[in-house]
């Protein structure tokens, strides 16, 4: 399977710089391990142990991909089984700045997660697995677990997207 699956997800922390001429931060809790309701994909959990975390991950705004809709770049670790993304934002570009300034405004970014999925199961409606630390269970129907996949990236966006 190689098609890019993005995964809507968690909250994006952009510490702006109180200190011009400081780059902002950002920490990103991409993944917190469980199950996602994913459109298109239905139930899906990534298996954290096998997930190819290496190298530098764009941080982009409206899932473009082009100049224009980078924001940043950080990297990813997995921390007490969940993924997390810490990176920069550097107002170097209009898709940073503007970030950043909607930060400084109070503005709570979240994030999708970008995953493109090497090997995966079916857990079945019912049926139980243990993933990232914990025992999950396909109640409302079956799961999609990515067993083995590559992190793309992360795409801070509005509020409203799921765990």
């Amino acid at each position: 399977m190689s098609d890019k699956l993005l995964l809507l997800q968690a909250s994006a922390a952009i510490q702006a710089a109180a200190d011009e001429g400081k780059t902002p931060q950002v920490q990103i809790l991409a993944y917190a391990g469980g199950i996602m309701r994913v459109p298109f994909w239905g139930d899906v959990a990534i298996d954290l142990k096998a997930l190819d975390t290496s190298g530098q991950v764009p941080i982009l705004v409206d899932h473009d991909p082009t100049l224009r809709g980078i924001a940043g770049h950080g990297a990813a670790a997995v921390e007490q089984n969940q993924l997390v993304v810490r990176g920069t934002i550097p107002p170097v570009s209009d898709a940073g700045r503007q970030v950043v300034e909607l930060a400084k405004a109070g503005f709570q970014w979240q994030a999708s997660v970008g995953v493109e999925p090497q090997k995966t199961e079916r857990l079945e409606a019912g049926a139980k697995a243990t993933l990232n630390g914990k025992t999950i269970q396909a109640a409302r129907g079956p799961v999609t677990i990515i067993r083995r996949g590559k992190f793309e990236g992360n795409l801070p966006g509005r509020p409203g997207g799921r765990r």
